[in-house]
């Protein structure tokens, strides 16, 4: 189950910190930068699932199915 912390953020928050977030994604250009990025403020789990989805798009886009990509995952 994902981890949501208990307080409220309103929604215009919310979407302050979802531009910056993708303005920070965005913006990472070299392999050394991401690789620092994605290991200091993720957790092994948080990078597993995160690369795990990625792959389930790649499966998708390449047109396998739904048993194809489960078998697989």
């Amino acid at each position: 189950m994902t981890r949501v912390s208990k307080y409220y953020v309103d929604k215009k928050m919310l979407a302050e910190i979802d531009i910056a977030f993708k303005w920070l994604i965005t913006s990472i250009n070299k392999y050394k930068a991401v690789d620092s990025f994605v290991n200091d403020f993720f957790t092994d789990e948080e990078r597993l699932m995160f690369a795990k989805r990625l792959f389930v798009g790649y499966l998708v886009a390449k047109g396998l199915g739904y048993k194809d990509i489960v078998s697989l995952i």
